[in-house]
Formats: structure tokens, C-alpha cells, sequence
């Protein structure tokens, strides 16, 4: 997954996009334009530096991978393991503790994939 993420951020795509793209092209799953396009909204931090998009992004993949209360579980592990490692969720704050946002994007692919490996 973290190749194809790599691969649509390296086209332009925003992060969410990016990750949603990504994981539909690796497990298989389609994505509306609609999905898409509300990824428009809630880049860089809905805007404002605030929760990081590609976190977003990869809670959605869980909703599309998972019925609702095993997404829901993926999606608390998702949090907790994200708040273990860098003591927050917010984009600004995220980047300042990476090189560059691609380099957080391939931390969380990694940890998506561990996540969507493990059994419910």
C-alpha cells in the first residue's frame, strides 16, 4: 500500500487522497468521485493545521474495509498507536516532527497495514 500512497502523493494528490487511493488500489476496492472529492475539504488539516487529512484518509480505508464495530476497533488501535508514537493527531504538529509529510505518510501506511492484517 505505502508504494501506491507513494505514487499518487509523488503525482500531486493530497494526502487523504493519496491514502485512499493507495489502499483501493491494493486491497481492491473502488472509490466514488464523491469519496474523492471530499477529500477536497480536509487537506492540510481541514485547512487549519488541524487533525492530519492522511489520518482521515486511513480511518475511511478502515469504514471500507470493515463492518461498522470492527472498523470502529481498527480505528481506536489506529488512534492509540498514532498517539503512543507522537503524542498527537493535529497536521501541525505531526510535521514538525518529520522530515517531511511523506515521511509521516509512510509511518501510518505501515501502521495501516499492521492494523488491517490483525484479526477481529
Amino acid at each position: 500500500m505505502k508504494k501506491h500512497t507513494l505514487e499518487y502523493l509523488n503525482q500531486g494528490e493530497s494526502c487523504s487522497r493519496s491514502i485512499l487511493l493507495g489502499a483501493a488500489k491494493t486491497y481492491g476496492f473502488t472509490l466514488s468521485k464523491s469519496t474523492l472529492d471530499s477529500c477536497n475539504a480536509i487537506q492540510a488539516g481541514f485547512c487549519i493545521g488541524g487533525t492530519c487529512s492522511a489520518i482521515v484518509g486511513a480511518v475511511m480505508v478502515l469504514g471500507m474495509l470493515f463492518p461498522e464495530k470492527d472498523a470502529q476497533q481498527k480505528s481506536l488501535l489506529l488512534f492509540y498507536e498514532i498517539q503512543s508514537r507522537w503524542h498527537c493527531l493535529e497536521c501541525c504538529k505531526l510535521t514538525l516532527q518529520f522530515e517531511t509529510c511523506q515521511d509521516f505518510i509512510c509511518e501510518l501506511c505501515d501502521i495501516l497495514e499492521e492494523i488491517i492484517a490483525l484479526k477481529t
